[in-house]
């Protein structure tokens, strides 16, 4: 509650959003490298090892390279967000953000924020392959899961890695 006060009584309605559209800039470009780059890395780990089918190390490993390719670009854009957040009765922008910590200032934190971006994405797509293995496996008709069903999968195991 006091946050929300605290929020309030620095911008209004528009200091409950402050930095929300770099958050909204920072995910789409994030989850489109996420999800391309896993597909496109376990398809080619595939074709070099003459599968038809992914193993649980070609999640993992398309996973963790999405989440290093998604950090390089996102880091950036997640640094912006949080100094827009946290900036306490200013008004700025994303180019005075960028103006008031210079170039080198975006990767600040960098290195841990791409660790538990590698893992935590190697980790998801593979839970949410392993989730979508188990469903077919307990399906009568062996289907996999519709696109709401893999939703769902990809929620509860987000919740899961993500609390690991």
């Amino acid at each position: 509650r006091a946050a929300m006060e605290a929020m309030w009584a620095d911008g209004g309605f528009g200091g409950l959003f402050k930095g929300h559209a770099s958050t909204v800039l920072k995910v789409f470009p994030t989850s489109a490298i996420q999800f391309g780059v896993v597909d496109a890395t376990k398809k080619a780990l595939m074709s070099l090892a003459h599968r038809t089918s992914a193993t649980e190390l070609d999640c993992f490993l398309a996973g963790c390279l999405a989440g290093g390719i998604a950090c390089i670009v996102s880091h950036p854009l997640d640094t912006i967000r949080t100094q827009m957040a946290v900036s306490v009765g200013a008004s700025r922008s994303m180019a005075d953000v960028v103006r008031a910590i210079g170039l080198r200032g975006l990767y600040r934190g960098f290195g841990l924020s791409c660790v538990q971006e590698v893992l935590g994405n190697g980790l998801g797509f593979l839970a949410v392959d392993k989730g979508c293995d188990l469903f077919r496996a307990l399906h009568p008709d062996g289907a996999g899961p519709s696109p709401r069903e893999r939703g769902l999968i990809a929620a509860a195991t987000s919740m899961l890695v993500m609390t690991a």
